[in-house]
């Protein structure tokens, strides 16, 4: 009798309810296979779950089965009821709040809708994704962000509100939602912010992405950027906390055999820096670390740093490279590479922009060798990187001859 009560066979579960016809939970399992093998509103079981309610009227998934078998029967009174009843027996339960959240969007009470929704995002933000594809369906965005997610407290909801908005190619009513958070008396954290700062870096909404980051560093999100120079533009360019690995900080692109440590004891100034080692001996174009930073077009730029080496071998060693983002062919120039062993030693770099610059690539980049011997090894550091503005903006013609002029041949 247990194995057919347990069945998903109607013929099972009548043979267990003449063995048992007292047993609720019977009635429950006949009444749901019934009601997901309904054809038509008088075929909706809703006797079956009267049945469990009545054996046992203190089950709240009972009711909530009496409240579906109502609905589909058009009986509203009997849904009302039912829900009401499962609420109250099972209140703050997830899959309770939300069948009856959902239930009130289609039977109108918008306001006891708002509300559940807005709890279940406080209660359970694993939901979030169907709770936002739900209201994307029924709601304007804007009675979603003021009706239920203006009672939320957490940032990270929020923000990724902000980022099915962007998915959904809303930028526009995420950018102001993001406006009026950063202008909260209790701003986004990093943490809570990244997914919506990544979401816009992949969509190449650059523009829209240096603004949530200048937001952050502003709000002190982003702590201090460990530099003593706060003049440049480059983020912890001094390696004196760890690497975000996100925005426009320092980002970790995976390479076989090279190892990356953002936090090496051997600075040459501060406590920190940045060391590459090429773990085994190859012959590849690498790029392990790279940043994206925010620059204005028709500007020049000087890119300075400090380097040294312990024996790299290879007739090409790593070296800082900018390139820009959005048209590689426009702006891509590098400081002479190190090779060998050699101490600490100043790299400079000048270049423009181009006319329609807004993001440059800062990495360090090694290309592959052309001449024996061209396999790499050995280990290179790097401190202190800074990237400063020159002059006002160039014209256009200007800007032009002098990308040109900084173009590796």
């Amino acid at each position: 009798m247990e194995t057919w009560g347990e069945s998903s066979q109607l013929k099972d579960l009548e043979r267990a309810r003449a063995l048992d016809p007292r047993n609720a939970e019977i009635y429950y399992r006949m009444g749901t296979l019934e009601l997901l093998g309904a054809t038509s509103p008088s075929s909706a079981p809703a006797w079956w779950f009267r049945h469990a309610t009545d054996l046992n009227p203190k089950i709240g998934r009972y009711w909530l089965g009496l409240g579906r078998a109502c609905f589909v029967a058009q009986d509203q009174a009997c849904a009302d009821q039912a829900l009401e009843r499962a609420t109250r027996l099972s209140p703050m339960t997830p899959s309770t709040e939300w069948e009856a959240a959902t239930y009130e969007v289609f039977t109108g009470h918008f306001e006891r809708s708002f509300s559940r929704l807005a709890g279940l995002l406080r209660q359970d933000p694993d939901k979030e994704q169907e709770i936002f594809r739900f209201t994307w369906r029924a709601f304007d965005p804007e009675v979603t962000w003021q009706r239920i997610l203006a009672g939320v407290p957490d940032n990270r909801v929020k923000c990724d509100y902000l980022v099915f908005l962007s998915q959904n190619g809303r930028f526009d009513l995420a950018k102001n939602y993001w406006m009026q958070m950063a202008a909260a008396s209790a701003p986004p954290s990093f943490a809570a912010a990244k997914a919506y700062l990544q979401q816009l870096l992949a969509t190449q909404r650059y523009v829209d992405a240096a603004r949530v980051w200048s937001d952050l560093l502003h709000n002190g999100s982003l702590g201090q950027s460990g530099t003593a120079d706060q003049d440049t533009l480059v983020f912890n360019g001094g390696f004196e906390r760890p690497a975000l690995n996100a925005g426009f900080d320092w980002n970790l692109a995976q390479t076989a055999f090279v190892s990356v440590d953002f936090l090496d004891p051997s600075a040459q100034s501060g406590k920190h820096a940045l060391r590459i080692d090429y773990t085994v001996p190859h012959n590849v174009d690498t790029e392990p670390v790279y940043q994206l930073i925010p620059v204005l077009a028709n500007q020049k730029y000087l890119l300075t740093a400090y380097s040294r080496s312990d024996e790299l071998t290879s007739d090409s060693g790593p070296r800082l490279r900018v390139e820009d983002v959005e048209c590689p062919a426009c702006l891509d120039a590098s400081s002479e590479m190190t090779l060998g062993t050699t101490p600490w030693h100043e790299l400079k770099l000048t270049f423009s922009t181009g006319p329609k610059t807004e993001i440059l690539r800062l990495s360090v980049w090694r290309a592959r060798g052309r001449s024996f011997p061209m396999d790499i090894s050995g280990s290179f550091w790097l401190d202190a990187v800074s990237l400063i503005p020159q002059q006002p903006s160039l014209s256009p013609q200007t800007g032009s001859r002098q990308i040109a002029n900084s173009q590796m041949p």
